[in-house]
């Protein structure tokens, strides 16, 4: 008897159970949060967001963004973001005036980040996926607007001035892309329309100056005098490519620029030596985890992601490294998106903010340790290139670049002693300059910038210098012997390639 009736209510059992998850689950709308921009006018002054997180609690020095107002945290993110709608401002190729008429530009390398791009894979944390990965298709076409028209007529014409080669030496599994689009949306980890229009711009104020103002590279010898580089992901191809596009849009020549591609993210890759393997630079990063130092930054990092998972309602291993976290927020807003969004609420500014500081602390943690030996090779080969234009050799290099990634740029700002402890943003940029003496043609001085702005007193060889304009230019030889002593890595050896190999 009793199953029979068991039998009977076993229907509404099963409707009851249905109604019950659908009031609780399915009919509650999904939390949307607000664009960027807006989110400036809320201020959250919930009892929730007064309590002393996790990552807090465990801080022994001051927290950059727990000080920083709403505008100080809004122009933060509009400088990694670096706008391709906002001129390029820089002091490249410019002396004071005072000395100006005294000195004349030799040479340029350029290290720069490449621009604006898509997200490195989808979402895994946003319950509105699906949206962003429609939105991510809309970034790399429809560039025939008003506001693209450089952009499209870019994209028209690159492949018939600008070609892509492999680094004589390597194997690579990958096929060569064409720079111009070859389908109509953004894959993940691509250069969209504004990290194109970052690059265009970028090249057009360095050929105001380097070209059409100091005369640094004449048409007719831009092959033997003019040397790109890029990594072999596509982002960083387009921005060589879009760069290099501007820069000598007014030169005619016969045959393409070529872009060579390698392997190394450092650029320690050359003709000569195509395969780099340092495990001395492994071993290092590995060691470094266990510094005091490094073990707290690491903490600080894993409390403040412990803090996001219940807003995700993911585990510890659910949720990523600080850096896969990152890349899926900074580059919504980068576009104005929206802040992702777990089951019940969204992130708020100030999380955004916590997120951007945890990236500051992974550029030292992982790129501090491994600086020395990750930038000597291309620092020498800057070096080797100065010295051939400073010993009046035929055809030396006069204009190089090389367009790589965050992790090109941070090691590099460490090893030269100019990192500001920020995360390097969109088409950030590290220069050379080589300069003659007008007088004492045997004088060679060089200037470093970093995004424009003159840093060459910060450099470690050049900050005890006795030359009178130490702020603007450092004596080539102190470089020189830098180099060839060996000093950035001295700490390990003499000889790299013997440290490379313990």
């Amino acid at each position: 008897m009793a199953y029979r009736n068991f039998r009977k209510m076993l229907p509404w059992l099963v409707i009851l159970l249905v109604f019950l998850v659908y009031k609780n689950f399915w009919s509650q709308p999904q939390p949307i949060a607000p664009p960027l921009r807006n989110q400036i006018d809320i201020i959250d002054n919930s009892k929730e967001d007064r309590k002393i997180s996790n990552l807090q609690e465990i801080e022994t020095e001051e927290d950059e963004f727990n000080i920083l107002d709403d505008k100080a945290i809004l122009d933060r993110i509009s400088v990694m973001c670096n706008s391709g709608k906002k001129p390029v401002i820089g002091k490249e190729g410019i002396l004071p005036n005072t000395i100006a008429s005294q000195y004349q530009l030799k040479s340029v390398h350029a290290i720069m980040r490449h621009g604006d791009r898509t997200p490195l894979k989808a979402s895994k944390l946003d319950v509105n996926s699906g949206k962003q990965s429609m939105f991510w298709k809309s970034r790399c076409h429809n560039a025939d607007s008003k506001a693209r028209k450089k952009v499209a007529r870019y994209y028209n014409n690159v492949d018939e001035r600008i070609q892509v080669q492999f680094l004589e030496g390597q194997t690579h599994t990958q096929t060569l892309h064409p720079l111009s689009h070859a389908t109509t949306v953004c894959n993940y980890g691509q250069l969209t329309n504004a990290g194109v229009e970052q690059l265009l711009k970028l090249g057009a104020f360095f050929q105001d100056i380097y070209i059409n103002h100091l005369k640094l590279v004449k048409s007719e010898h831009i092959h033997q005098q003019v040397n790109i580089r890029s990594t072999t992901v596509r982002r960083t191809q387009q921005s060589a490519a879009a760069f290099t596009y501007q820069l000598f849009s007014k030169f005619e020549f016969n045959r393409k620029i070529a872009i060579t591609v390698g392997k190394d993210t450092w650029f320690r890759d050359s003709k000569d030596q195509p395969n780099v393997i340092c495990g001395k630079m492994n071993q290092i990063w590995k060691e470094s985890k266990n510094e005091k130092k490094i073990v707290h930054k690491l903490r600080r990092i894993d409390a403040l992601i412990s803090e996001l998972m219940p807003i995700f309602n993911k585990s510890r291993i659910q949720m990523g490294t600080m850096s896969s976290i990152a890349d899926d927020f900074i580059t919504r807003m980068c576009h104005e998106s929206e802040l992702p969004c777990g089951p019940k609420s969204c992130m708020n500014k100030r999380q955004l903010a916590q997120v951007i500081h945890g990236l500051d602390l992974v550029a030292e943690i992982d790129h501090k340790p491994i600086a020395p030996l990750a930038i000597y090779p291309v620092l020498k080969r800057i070096q080797q290139n100065m010295d051939h234009v400073a010993r009046n050799l035929t055809n030396p290099v006069k204009f190089a670049l090389m367009a790589g990634h965050d992790s090109t740029i941070s090691p590099l700002l460490y090893a030269l002693n100019i990192h500001d402890g920020k995360w390097p943003r969109y088409a950030a940029r590290v220069v050379f300059e080589l300069w003659q003496s007008v007088q004492k043609k045997s004088e060679y001085y060089m200037r470093v910038l970093y995004d424009g702005k003159v840093v060459t007193s910060k450099l470690k060889f050049c900050a005890s210098g006795t030359h009178s304009y130490t702020d603007q230019l450092c004596p080539y030889n102190s470089f020189k012997d830098y180099m060839d002593k060996n000093i950035l890595i001295q700490k390990y050896g003499t000889d790299y390639q013997k440290i490379c190999q313990e």
